[in-house]
């Protein structure tokens, strides 16, 4: 099912891009734009696709249960260091992001966006490779932050990488 839902979204985003370089981007008739005689090859800046760097930001319970919730945008940790440092300084504001359902971004300079919506991501310390699994499938993140009640340190691991967690501060 959750494989289905997959290709679905991603059709629709294949057809959504599509339609924007056809119907925005390129104007066969005058080229680009930009005045480098293309003849219309080049994509102006309207067909920039606005995507995310997924993560999954969460808790390390005392007892070794995960729980994290999904942020949507800039999930890479040179920005997630300095969002996390700013709003997430102890397991509560963690708890308080996951029971808001998530969030658009965590960013040193703005206020949390939260989704009110999502679901979050659950695993066990026991089998930290099937969290990050499930981070990945379900979660749709990238990067995974975790929060350890017990040392009150941040780690984080790259999903897509080697997977294993480090200390992030």
């Amino acid at each position: 099912m959750k494989e289905q839902l997959r290709k679905i979204v991603r059709e629709i985003l294949r057809e959504k891009v599509i339609s924007e370089i056809n119907e925005e981007s390129v104007n066969e008739s005058t080229g680009c734009g930009c005045g480098c005689g293309c003849g219309g090859s080049e994509i102006n800046e309207k067909a920039q696709i606005n995507e995310g760097t997924r993560s999954q930001v969460g808790v390390i319970g005392s007892n070794g249960k995960i729980v994290s919730a999904y942020v949507h945008y800039d999930g890479y940790p040179s920005n997630m260091k300095p969002g996390l440092k700013k709003h997430m300084k102890n397991e509560k504001d963690v708890l308080k992001l996951i029971k808001m359902g998530g969030a658009r971004g965590i960013f040193d300079d703005k206020e949390i966006e939260y989704y009110k919506s999502g679901k979050p991501t659950k695993g066990d310390m026991k089998d930290f490779g099937g969290y990050v699994d499930a981070a990945d499938r379900s979660g749709m993140a990238e990067y995974v932050y975790l929060y350890n009640i017990k040392d009150k340190k941040w780690y984080f691991a790259d999903v897509y990488g080697d997977k294993k967690l480090k200390k992030l501060f």
